[in-house]
């Protein structure tokens, strides 16, 4: 066997050298689909799982669009307009 990691969770300040763009946000996020998935189990519906995501992130206070529609550029080029299931930014950069 390999070395033993050390695979607790850390919180976005705790992490050196993270090359995460918010990684406060990205911790806020994970703990809150992980709680959903503790809470219900696996094996549900996917729009059960976003439904009560949704929820999670509303008792957070974590500001977030559901279904989205996106562009996708490639380089400088248009790929295409995609719908994602649930969107958060951070809130400087909602326009």
């Amino acid at each position: 066997m390999g070395p033993k990691r050390d695979m607790k969770m850390q919180s976005g300040e705790e992490q050196a050298g993270s090359e995460m763009i918010h990684p406060a946000l990205s911790y806020n996020l994970m703990k809150c689909a992980f709680k959903v998935h503790s809470v219900l189990g696996p094996g549900l519906p996917e729009a059960v799982y976003q439904r009560a995501l949704a929820v999670e992130l509303v008792k957070q206070k974590i500001p977030f669009q559901s279904q989205p529609e996106i562009e996708v550029f490639y380089e400088d080029a248009f790929a295409a307009r995609s719908s994602q299931t649930l969107w958060s930014r951070t809130r400087s950069s909602w326009n």
